[in-house]
């Protein structure tokens, strides 16, 4: 799909949380911090759509990074309180938003393509944590 007609998808602005992985990353535009520090990170969306997600994180992601993302949905629809899909995405754009004051960190805009659905849980699962924009998890 290309990216204008991503953009063209309807978007729904909603804030779920959504664990996001890298998976392989070109070689040549790797920075270190990516391979040897951060491998996964808890975020929010932003917005969402049948074609991909936009989300910050705390580390720019080089454009075409494979992602795996795992997103946590209310399950109302299914009876059950929240239902997990998972799926496998590209990095497509990164956006740099600068700190706003001194105690914040810089944040990288992601938007990502959704290439392909692995997964839908259905299973009851607790209600997620209380994300905070930007957490890093080891």
């Amino acid at each position: 799909m290309s990216s204008a007609a991503f953009r063209q998808l309807n978007r729904v602005s909603v804030c779920l949380p959504v664990r996001v992985t890298v998976r392989t990353l070109p070689v040549r535009e790797a920075p270190c911090v990516w391979r040897m520090n951060l491998q996964c990170e808890d975020t929010l969306t932003e917005n969402i759509s049948s074609g991909g997600c936009y989300f910050f994180l705390t580390q720019e992601p080089p454009l075409g990074s494979l992602l795996d993302m795992e997103v946590t949905i209310p399950g109302d629809i299914l009876d059950v309180p929240f239902a997990r899909i998972y799926c496998r995405g590209k990095v497509v754009r990164v956006d740099q938003e600068p700190a706003k004051h001194d105690s914040e960190q810089t944040r990288f805009g992601v938007a990502a393509i959704i290439e392909r659905l692995q997964d839908v849980s259905v299973e009851s699962i607790p209600p997620p944590a209380e994300h905070t924009k930007g957490a890093v998890i080891a």
